[in-house]
């Protein structure tokens, strides 16, 4: 209990700071403008102006590197984006109190990066490690479980490996239909997703058959 309620008080000190911080306003005013650009160099200063005042493993940083994540992704600069959110994942492993939920969102967000470089396996592996987190924290049947087989899903589709997704997207339709009910939108677009993925997989059969 007393280690948790540490960790709420430098959370809490980390968003004080953070909301009372000009470079950070600023960047928030910027990105309000659509100006990522300008964002993304207030961002800078902010953690330039942060390492003078904590340590590089503390939660402040950790927060200051997913902001330039976030405005680097939005600026194209995806190499940029996944080094910085793969210091977070560095630093959020080494915090006391970080949750494995913290941990899964790291992961899965890792992995979205390496989607946007098209580095399907890397993105795969990260998404598969944040449902693993997922199915043990949250539960096989949780929305957020459905949501990380959905994210496996992808990877598998845009690797080409529709046979491998098919079972990934059917789970996450049986959760989602169970939390929100069959007529949802979500629900309609998992099953254009299966639609999609099995007409590849005949499609594929179609030319074996025609290779033979």
């Amino acid at each position: 209990m007393k280690k948790r309620l540490q960790l709420t008080l430098l959370l809490l000190l980390s968003t004080f700071v953070m909301a009372n911080s000009s470079h950070y306003n600023l960047a928030s005013e910027c990105e309000k403008k659509g100006d990522y650009h300008c964002a993304f160099e207030h961002s800078q200063n902010q953690l330039e102006e942060d390492l003078a005042l904590y340590t590089e493993k503390s939660i402040q940083i950790a927060n200051d590197y997913i902001s330039l994540s976030y405005y680097a992704r939005y600026l194209k600069m995806h190499k940029k984006a996944l080094a910085y959110r793969l210091k977070v994942l560095e630093i959020h492993k080494n915090i006391l109190g970080i949750t494995k939920i913290d941990i899964a969102d790291d992961y899965s967000n890792i992995g979205s990066i390496y989607a946007d470089l098209e580095n399907y396996d890397l993105g795969l592996e990260y998404y598969l490690k944040a449902l693993a987190i997922q199915k043990e924290t949250s539960g096989h049947n949780h929305p957020l479980t459905a949501l990380a087989y959905n994210h496996v899903g992808s990877m598998y589709i845009e690797s080409g490996k529709y046979s491998d997704a098919l079972p990934y997207y059917f789970k996450d339709l049986e959760i989602t239909k169970k939390y929100k009910g069959s007529d949802d939108p979500s629900v309609k677009c998992i099953e254009s997703s299966i639609y999609f993925v099995q007409q590849m997989m005949k499609k594929e059969n179609e030319r074996k058959n025609l290779a033979k």
